[in-house]
């Protein structure tokens, strides 16, 4: 049996400590140690990716939808307008993404049928950057 997922849906995630400090409990730093864009590889798990673009991390998200794009990995970054780290925390962009992280789980075959969450009125719209595979 593997550990491995399948699939990954992120939620403004820390993803590369290159250039950053991050005390481990013997004090070395295990910034880069904990950083999966630079562990990424074939066959990793598509993922679907979410900021908000005033979050400081988004970066991450770019260059980690784009280092898929160059592995021939799937990954779906969606980025929130002028939302900030941990929006997704409240409505309605709590909502907003549930039906996205839905839906890329329905495109990917481990969920079926059309998403029973209903959409707030008005709800937002989130931005796909997608990282989808060359050809």
């Amino acid at each position: 049996m593997s550990c491995k997922p399948n699939a990954l849906v992120l939620f403004n995630p820390f993803l590369n400590g290159t250039g950053r400090t991050i005390p481990g409990r013997d004090g070395s730093n295990i910034a880069e140690a904990i950083s999966p864009t630079l562990f990424l590889k074939k066959g990793a798990p598509p993922c679907a990716i979410f900021f908000g673009t005033g979050d400081a991390m988004l970066d991450m998200g770019k260059e980690y939808a784009a280092r898929c794009k160059e592995l021939g990995v799937k990954a779906e970054l969606y980025t929130a307008a002028e939302q900030p780290h941990g929006f997704f925390n409240r409505e309605p962009w709590l909502s907003v993404t549930t039906r996205k992280a839905d839906e890329f789980l329905t495109e990917l075959g481990y969920l079926a049928g059309e998403p029973t969450l209903k959409l707030p009125e008005r709800a937002p719209g989130l931005k796909s950057e997608t990282g989808a595979p060359k050809p």
